[in-house]
């Protein structure tokens, strides 16, 4: 439950809390946004904000909920945190903002609270990540695409940095004994540049629509398990097992046709991806922990019908290379993710 108020014209106050059954532990935010001109002042503090490892979100809330309820299937690998997080934004000319953030906060690994599903099927294992005390911050320049235009583009370029002060110092990285007491105490300092474009085009009298979105992005320093790229099925590679890929730099491009069929209820799709994860000495040790490897070049095609003003998506994929498998994908169109 939540609910915001504003004591000021330029002030904004916003509280969130709630009891999360399967995990049993409270959960809740308060956040504070005050406008300055053009910018956007926020500072939030939260505590067992759930958190997803990973290229994503790849689901939406209620679609999560129920494959997870009645099919054992689950598209987050989650962790907590509890912090503080201060940031600014501003408006730019032409559709573009440009954003800072800093956080210091407590991340510590879920646990797998449901054995089965109402069919009985078992879940994902729920990995753990590396629980510590992360100081991080991120900057960023956002170009939003205009919305009504036959054709737009948008993108966004930024990088995370930070550093991770994990609890188990007294053993070493893998887990193991210290061969040397130095060994015994260190952190996990890394810097993620990343970018993303998109492009639009609309055919008005056809009602048919191209989407393209191209993203990489790649890592230095040493990654603690929690910021590691991953990719495969629903959201990434469709056609894949779920996040079977991993590393510390990824690419991935994808597309979707799609034309109105017979409006409001059907809309036809075609859609398609290609994507590759490497890895280095950044993601090494982080990677072998988590038990996913790095992916050669990967695609997948696929096609589905849009229902009902294409608020719900049928896509049924078949990923090419090796793994490849056919995967039906059932989900809500993503500008309804936000409150779904």
């Amino acid at each position: 439950a939540g609910a915001s108020f504003r004591p000021a014209e330029s002030l904004r106050v916003g509280v969130r809390a709630g009891w999360a059954f399967g995990a049993g532990h409270p959960l809740g935010e308060l956040e504070v946004e005050r406008r300055a001109g053009t910018g956007l002042l926020s500072a939030s503090l939260y505590g067992n904000q759930p958190r997803d490892v990973g290229v994503g979100p790849v689901a939406s809330g209620v679609i999560n909920t129920l494959a997870g309820l009645t099919a054992g299937q689950d598209y987050r690998d989650l962790f907590y945190a509890s912090g503080v997080e201060l940031g600014t934004r501003d408006g730019l000319t032409g559709g573009r903002q440009m954003w800072v953030s800093g956080r210091v906060e407590a991340q510590r690994s879920a646990q797998l609270e449901v054995a089965s599903s109402l069919f009985g099927t078992g879940f994902r294992e729920v990995r753990p990540i590396d629980d510590g005390t992360m100081i991080g911050g991120a900057l960023g320049l956002r170009r939003e695409a205009p919305t009504g235009a036959a054709r737009s583009w948008g993108g966004e370029v930024g990088v995370s940095l930070g550093f991770l002060l994990p609890n188990d110092n007294g053993a070493s990285r893998d887990g193991g004994a210290c061969a040397e007491e130095a060994d015994c105490f260190y952190n996990y300092p890394f810097a993620k540049p990343r970018a993303e474009i998109t492009w639009t085009q609309h055919w008005v009298p056809r009602d048919a629509t191209l989407e393209l979105r191209g993203a990489a992005g790649w890592a230095f320093g040493e990654l603690p398990r929690q910021e590691l790229y991953l990719l495969g099925g629903r959201g990434t590679l469709p056609g894949y097992r779920f996040r079977a890929f991993g590393g510390d730099r990824f690419g991935l491009a994808q597309g979707v046709f799609s034309q109105e069929l017979a409006r409001p209820w059907v809309r036809g799709r075609l859609l398609g991806s290609l994507g590759a994860t490497g890895a280095g000495a950044p993601g090494e040790r982080s990677l072998e922990l988590w038990g996913a490897g790095p992916a050669g070049l990967r695609a997948s095609v696929g096609a589905g019908l849009g229902i009902f003003y294409d608020i719900l998506r049928v896509d049924l994929a078949r990923g090419l290379g090796s793994g490849g498998r056919w995967e039906l994908i059932i989900e809500t169109r993503p500008s309804f993710w936000n409150f779904l």
